[in-house]
């Protein structure tokens, strides 16, 4: 029995099934995610079963709309967020989820994936291809993040950007060079 029904094609009949299908699916999708965030909070493992579980998330999305190209761009968007804990590392899971579930879909169930009734190999090759070109530009932009964040964080923890006056509690103007700014953090 298909639970969660295409909402493209879903009667109004079919819809209460659709609906709790999806609640319990992703249900069951974040119950040990956030488990490891109540639990094991910042560790690695918790990132990368995080990750896989917003990729799972984002099938189940593509699966409800019967594999329409649009929500296929939340795989998209879920990488960029996922970019923020600045740890490459963290797309690895997220692509390993992605790619199987297309290409397992695409063998068992191309309609689900991609709203049609053949599946093919090269459509799934073409998406892989698009989620991996997305994680090398994030995995570029948090290394330069973190490169970034150690500079500013050995500039501060040896005080050589603060002259003297500074830490005499005299102010300084906020144009000085890459520090430029930080008043908007605080």
């Amino acid at each position: 029995m298909d639970f969660t029904a295409h909402l493209g094609r879903a009667t109004q009949r079919d819809a209460p099934a659709c609906v709790v299908g999806a609640v319990f699916t992703g249900g069951a999708i974040t119950l040990y995610p956030v488990g490891l965030a109540l639990t094991r909070p910042g560790e690695a493992i918790t990132r990368y079963t995080i990750a896989a579980a917003q990729m799972l998330m984002g099938a189940l999305l593509i699966h409800l709309s019967g594999g329409r190209i649009e929500t296929h761009f939340h795989v998209f968007g879920s990488l960029a967020f996922l970019s923020f804990y600045r740890d490459w590392r963290v797309l690895i899971p997220a692509v390993v989820v992605v790619v199987l579930d297309h290409s397992l879909r695409s063998l068992y169930w191309p309609y689900s994936i991609f709203g049609v009734l053949t599946g093919s190999l090269w459509r799934v090759v073409e998406h892989a291809g698009w989620v991996i070109f997305e994680c090398v530009f994030l995995t570029l932009a948090i290394t330069r993040s973190v490169n970034e964040m150690k500079a500013v964080a050995g500039h501060t923890a040896s005080g050589s950007h603060q002259p003297e006056n500074r830490r005499n509690g005299a102010r300084q103007p906020e144009h000085d060079g890459v520090f430029a700014g930080r008043h908007l953090l605080h």
